[in-house]
């Protein structure tokens, strides 16, 4: 069954992630940035496919909690977690060196920020950096596959249209975060097993219909997991345990 790890705000949707086959984990919150995003696991894991000689990565910070149960998990499926020491703030963009995502073949990220070891893994599994100026690079975007992006952010969507991904460009808004204005369709979603699980109603974002097509178009099928509004929980990691 596919473990999906995230901060406990999935908690919320576990028996619906169930029917689907679907294990929600709650990992624990990292103390080190603020609490806005302290349950989120895109600030806390970084993510990278594989190839045919190197395994998936993750790559957490050492000090964080949550670490062991990642790398824990990380063994099971075979793939590498790598500990970074990299040190963590409260204030943007100290909160963002694991931010990152990786899609045509390159990795995604504010590289000023970015931890060395995350680019180090990227780029033992071929891919190479790429700036943006978002710090929040894995929150902002659902990425569907290495060739289809869903965002809000322009830069990203620039970045990634230009290595030749298709992007979906949605408007920001309609996703709710507590502490801040809205939240962000990455943070709101997860890819699993050929499916996108949106964390509340695909239909009470404004895009919500053009971004089940989106979805539908590039064989992901769009789910969504409430009828509550969109919620950003901070995405989830999707481990093949």
């Amino acid at each position: 069954m596919t473990k999906l790890l995230a901060g406990r705000g999935v908690l919320a949707f576990a028996d619906a992630l169930e029917r689907y086959g679907v294990e929600a984990v709650a990992l624990p919150d990292n103390d080190a940035v603020s609490p806005v995003v302290s349950s989120h696991i895109d600030v806390s894991c970084a993510r990278m496919p594989g190839t045919d000689d190197v395994p998936p990565a993750v790559v957490v910070p050492s000090l964080w909690s949550g670490a062991g149960i990642i790398a824990g998990y990380a063994r099971l499926c075979g793939w590498t977690c790598v500990l970074s020491d990299a040190l963590m703030g409260a204030a943007y963009p100290a909160d963002v060196p694991f931010n990152v995502f990786c899609a045509a073949g390159r990795l995604f990220g504010r590289l000023k920020s970015v931890s060395p070891d995350v680019l180090a893994a990227a780029r033992e599994r071929g891919y190479g950096p790429v700036d943006v100026k978002q710090g929040y690079a894995a929150c902002s975007t659902l990425v569907l596959s290495e060739s289809a992006l869903v965002t809000a952010d322009r830069g990203i969507a620039d970045a990634a249209e230009r290595l030749g991904a298709e992007v979906l460009r949605i408007s920001p808004g309609d996703i709710l975060l507590d502490g801040c204005d809205y939240g962000f369709i990455g943070g709101a979603s997860a890819v699993a097993d050929g499916r996108a699980f949106f964390f509340g109603s695909l239909g009470t974002h404004r895009d919500g219909a053009r971004i089940a097509r989106f979805c539908e178009s590039h064989g992901i099928e769009p789910v969504s997991l409430s009828a509550e509004p969109l919620v950003d929980i901070g995405g989830a990691a999707a481990l093949p345990v």
